[in-house]
């Protein structure tokens, strides 16, 4: 038989309690030291996993719609297109008609049974398809997913959804694009349905 089953566990660890207490009252400033550093050392551990649950939820929000709506600098990309075409006469471009198309592409998905993961990236491509139109209209889709798809992997999107949305934007415009898959599909109906009055200007 061997030595540890001869005797049990138990007797092993009330050894090791009465040990570890004759050491404590040995040389009580070094344990309380040791003892001080071990619980430091714990509550550093657990304050670390918890703000890495933190950053991690942060990092996953950062490419959800809700966050895409409210990031400054895609919402200035937006804006700034708006004014570009304003002084070339085109229809308004604005967030309204950002947030409405992204709206109208989750609808169309939403009806016909896509997932939820889809929807979102829907909602994402609808949101952003002209921000190209803040550097030119010529070309603005293509030059709208390259910008897309450099923003949304700064924001750590997973770089096949940044892909896609990118792919979508790209395609957008009928002149030079085309369906590839259900995001682009929502996103070309979604953008020529916004046919509100108040979009013509001057």
């Amino acid at each position: 038989m061997a030595f540890p089953e001869l005797f049990g566990d138990a007797f092993f660890l009330t050894i090791r309690k009465k040990v570890y207490e004759e050491a404590r009252k040995s040389h009580p400033k070094r344990w309380q030291k040791k003892e001080n550093e071990f619980f430091r050392r714990r509550m550093v551990k657990s304050k670390t996993k918890k703000e890495t649950k933190r950053e991690t939820k942060k990092a996953a929000c950062a490419f959800s719609y809700d966050a895409i709506k409210k990031d400054e600098e895609i919402n200035l990309l937006i804006e700034r297109g708006n004014q570009v075409l304003g002084e070339l006469g085109f229809t308004e471009h604005s967030i309204k008609h950002a947030a409405k198309v992204a709206q109208e592409a989750a609808r169309i998905l939403n009806e016909l049974g896509y997932s939820a993961h889809e929807i979102e990236l829907s909602r994402i491509a609808g949101y952003m398809h002209d921000i190209g139109n803040s550097i030119n209209r010529n070309d603005h889709a293509h030059t709208g997913g390259i910008m897309a798809y450099q923003i949304l992997k700064e924001r750590k999107m997973p770089l096949s959804d940044a892909i896609l949305v990118a792919t979508a934007i790209g395609q957008h415009d009928e002149a030079t694009g085309t369906a590839v898959d259900a995001v682009s599909a929502a996103l070309i109906l979604a953008d020529k349905t916004d046919v509100r009055r108040n979009r013509v200007r001057n």
